[in-house]
């Protein structure tokens, strides 16, 4: 199922406590308006009406470094999930429970972890969906005039709105950017030693983790893109 291939966990027969992959932790929304009658008594109104609001929550997980011939984690015996594991988050570069491939992992990660949320769980596996991606604000204009139509008394409003505003006036405003589905990131990949530094399989224990980078460019922020569909990013005028 859906479940259980994409949820973060510690333990595959389990659900993983904690923060809702659909948590709003906060939102602000605002608007302002101005309305004037420039030319005799027709009016002018703009208004803008806007939106500041967390970014969602998504976990850190550790991805199995290989897996067997039928895909089967032989680590934690999964299979089809086997980069949804919470991440054991270390005591510091010289944990007794955790070696790594190379020194640069080492470094990298460490420095990782000292810089972020993660820092708060060293010594134990992170509970899922303890960081956010990044907050976004909106921001929606309408402008509307009034015109006299010249029979009688009576008149018309012309109006425009433009749906994210801020976007108009710098492409890189207003968009909405966050970790992809399933909202998990995995900084490392993971495979179980035995007591003799060997690489353990579902019927020995596992003693040692030995990390080593999930990605050619070594342990980075997370990648966060674009949502869909992409036209909550886009600004859109009507008139």
């Amino acid at each position: 199922t859906s479940l259980y291939r994409y949820a973060a966990f510690d333990d595959p027969n389990y659900s993983a406590y904690g923060i809702s992959n659909d948590q709003i932790k906060w939102q602000f929304k605002y608007n302002a308006g101005y309305e004037h009658a420039f030319f005799g008594d027709y009016k002018t109104s703009i208004q803008l009406f806007g939106q500041t609001i967390a970014g969602r929550p998504f976990s850190y997980t550790m991805t199995e470094a290989a897996t067997d011939s039928t895909g089967r984690s032989p680590s934690f015996g999964t299979i089809l999930n086997t980069s949804n594991y919470l991440m054991y988050v270390p005591t510091g570069p010289d944990d007794p429970k955790v070696v790594y491939d190379s020194d640069t992992t080492k470094q990298q990660l460490d420095d990782y972890i000292n810089n972020s949320v993660l820092s708060k769980y060293r010594g134990q596996v992170a509970p899922r969906n303890i960081d956010t991606s990044k907050s976004r604000t909106r921001l929606d204009l309408h402008f509307e005039q009034e015109i006299p139509t010249f029979v009688g008394r009576s008149r018309i409003s012309l109006f425009a709105d433009v749906y994210n505003f801020l976007n108009l006036l710098n492409s890189k405003w207003g968009i909405s950017e966050q970790v992809a589905f399933p909202q998990n990131v995995s900084l490392v990949k993971v495979q179980c030693l035995d007591g003799s530094g060997h690489p353990s399989t579902t019927s020995t224990a596992c003693v040692t983790y030995k990390y080593s980078a999930n990605s050619a460019t070594g342990i980075a922020k997370p990648n966060q893109s674009l949502t869909t569909p992409v036209t909550n990013s886009l600004y859109l005028i009507r008139i």
